[in-house]
């Protein structure tokens, strides 16, 4: 398995905000640690559970629970380098989006982004790591800065028609009109944002085809290198977003892929793997992140894994995590 990581240039990006904030950084690289002259390196990866120790350490120590949540501070960190490049030389704003969306893993392979197109928009999905302490500042951040991305490619002010995350509203929501122009929707089945159609037509004024050919072939150098044209990576990632909908086949994954069912067994298995081991790997991961959120009940965390059953969920998580599911959430949260 391709460990869930993301890039140094983006730790780095997320320590200026920090700096920012009015964070010492060499005592939070310190206590993370994360030794700072890696934040340099071009090619240097960090594990997903850095990352999230290092929010939550920020968080902690700051007592702000809205950390970068700042519209002129987002704009002079906006860039996503390489994608951002890429996205910069795209005919369209919509271009720019399904750039980003195919090529965001060589900035983080734990942020999974998913296209709906609708009458009026699009609905951009995205999926993080959930329920670590600082969550949502990590969400409402992300969100802030892609919006502010858009603004600057487009040179003009992109505002969403809605906003809805998965965490619970908090206490005051005051700040969130101020930011994003429009009250996010709390508590909702998926983190995602709606662009207007009208914004997704707008031309990118830096557009240029032959830049656009540079930093494609470019990406696709960094996808390969990274190990993400793998089929295990696509069959990860597709499981991944369609689990909650139910189990899905074998078949439908090796159609989304367009390939044969016989075809996908093959190629997994020259990778030495399995359809179902993939299973087991992305439902090992959501479960323990679904059982460490007491907001989530095991028949609610039973269906999000695809199951037709709880029966079949106690299975699983004494095949795989060793214990029953609410043995398991006891160990957590007592810890």
């Amino acid at each position: 398995m391709n460990q869930r990581s993301i890039s140094a240039i983006w730790v780095k990006t997320l320590c200026d905000m920090f700096s920012h904030e009015g964070l010492c950084i060499s005592s939070l690289l310190d206590i993370v640690g994360i030794p700072e002259e890696q934040l340099d390196q071009p090619d240097r990866r960090f594990s997903i559970e850095t990352l999230t120790l290092l929010w939550d350490t920020a968080v902690e120590i700051s007592e702000n629970k809205h950390l970068g949540l700042n519209i002129e501070l987002c704009d002079r960190l906006v860039s996503f380098y390489q994608v951002g490049y890429g996205m910069s030389a795209s005919q369209t704003l919509y271009d720019a989006i399904v750039l980003m969306k195919n090529y965001f893993a060589v900035i983080s392979n734990d942020t999974l982004i998913e296209l709906k197109n609708t009458r009026d928009g699009l609905w951009m999905y995205t999926d993080i790591f959930r329920h670590h302490h600082a969550y949502s500042s990590r969400l409402e951040f992300g969100t802030l800065m892609t919006l502010r991305l858009f603004s600057w490619l487009t040179r003009q002010s992109i505002m969403p028609l809605a906003i809805e995350w998965e965490c619970p509203e908090p206490d005051n929501c005051a700040i969130y009109q101020d930011v994003f122009s429009i009250r996010p929707r709390f508590g909702q089945p998926a983190n995602r944002i709606k662009i207007r159609q009208s914004d997704l037509d707008i031309p990118i004024p830096t557009a240029n085809t032959s830049m656009y050919d540079m930093q494609k072939k470019y990406l696709d150098e960094q996808i390969a290198r990274l190990g993400y044209t793998s089929v295990y990576f696509h069959v990860y990632n597709e499981i991944f977003q369609h689990l909650k909908n139910g189990e899905p086949r074998r078949r439908d994954i090796a159609a989304k892929l367009h390939i044969s069912d016989r075809t996908l067994q093959r190629k997994l298995k020259l990778e030495q793997n399995t359809f179902s081991g993939v299973m087991d790997e992305v439902r090992e991961k959501l479960a323990k992140q679904y059982l460490a959120d007491p907001t989530i009940t095991l028949q609610e965390a039973s269906q999000l894994l695809g199951f037709a059953d709880i029966r079949s969920f106690y299975r699983f998580s004494q095949r795989i995590l060793g214990m029953p599911p609410g043995l398991y959430r006891d160990k957590y949260l007592n810890h």
